[in-house]
């Protein structure tokens, strides 16, 4: 584990396919302290909240590595001793639950669930934190255009502006990839959670596949403020350019390829009421009341859309479901499967 841990947190190395070393396991206060030596010292705590139990979960790639802990209450100390071995590192911290209290330099601290905490690992740190369940980063600063030597800011990323929103959307993409797969993870993905990492520490975007890979985070978390807010009718241009301070000339370049912003509020409003449709779709009236509780001037004007987007009207599409359940039922599915297998040719 300790060999493990000191390749990974030293020189970084370009890695085309983004390989990813996994270690999973569930360990008891002692297990965690040796597991964490490199980084920190860890001495348990006994509170009311504890389990008994330490579950580490730890991917290692070529530019950072990152966990998900789930830890009984403890002390932690980042002395000088951790500092030689991790000082080209910077550590992002988000608490899922519980909490922590502690001093960075002469600073004192408390990280609570919401914002992501930042920590320079040149900086000793300690600290108490209780039964918690967290995620951390720990990014090589090359990779973040920083110099290996650069002292970066203790602080925290405040979840609601718009860097940090598109840092927390590829985090949790990035985190949802790595539960599914331990072997890789998507390059495009990885340089997207880093590209976001790397604009809400301020380091400068120079290259243009930084820029491309945050705009691209941008355009997700704008997508994803649409569909939450689908259904208030005052959703238009002004309310994003005002919720997330970009122009309107780069708010148009985002959604270029849908029509604009309007036709894609408009397609979104057009499938989510087809999907409300397909809940009762032989209901008298359903396409009239769905257009109009979507903001349809008319069930044409919806039919239209529909139209547009999947070449059939709402009823027309609907209208064939009955035959195509049909031709399928149990009652003769079977036979269908078994004529498939005795047909001149079929392996018996």
């Amino acid at each position: 584990m300790q060999q493990t841990l000191r390749r990974a947190i030293s020189t970084p190395s370009p890695s085309p396919d983004r390989a990813v070393r996994s270690i999973h396991d569930t360990c008891d206060a002692e297990g965690y302290r040796a597991r964490t030596a490199m980084m920190l010292d860890c001495t348990p705590l006994i509170t009311t909240r504890n389990v008994g139990a330490y579950k580490a979960n730890t991917w290692y790639t070529d530019k950072a590595i990152l966990l998900h802990n789930e830890t009984d209450a403890f002390v932690m100390k980042h002395a000088r001793r951790h500092v030689s071995d991790t000082s080209h590192l910077v550590l992002l911290r988000r608490m899922l639950s519980g909490k922590l209290w502690g001093r960075v330099g002469d600073a004192s601290t408390i990280y609570t669930a919401g914002p992501i905490h930042v920590q320079d690992q040149e900086m000793r740190y300690e600290g108490i934190q209780d039964r918690a369940v967290f995620q951390s980063a720990f990014i090589f600063k090359s990779a973040l255009g920083f110099h290996p030597s650069t002292h970066l800011r203790s602080g925290q990323i405040n979840p609601e502006s718009v860097a940090g929103r598109c840092l927390i959307t590829a985090w949790d993409d990035l985190f949802d990839q790595l539960w599914a797969n331990d072997t890789f993870v998507d390059a495009q993905l990885f340089e997207r959670f880093l590209a976001c990492a790397q604009i809400a520490l301020g380091a400068p975007a120079e290259r243009e596949d930084i820029r491309t890979h945050a705009r691209n985070a941008l355009y997700e978390v704008i997508c994803r403020f649409i569909e939450k807010n689908l259904g208030d009718f005052e959703l238009a241009v002004p309310r994003l350019l005002h919720e997330f301070g970009v122009s309107r000339a780069s708010l148009y370049r985002m959604f270029e390829e849908s029509g604009g912003v309007r036709n894609y509020i408009r397609q979104r409003r057009a499938t989510r009421a087809l999907l409300d449709v397909s809940r009762h779709p032989f209901k008298r009236g359903i396409i009239r009341n769905v257009a109009d509780q979507w903001g349809f001037s008319s069930a044409p004007n919806f039919n239209r859309i529909i139209r547009d987007l999947y070449g059939f009207s709402p009823g027309a599409m609907f209208d064939r479901s009955p035959r195509l359940i049909s031709e399928t039922r149990a009652s003769n599915f079977g036979k269908r499967i078994e004529q498939a297998w005795t047909r001149p040719g079929a392996s018996s």
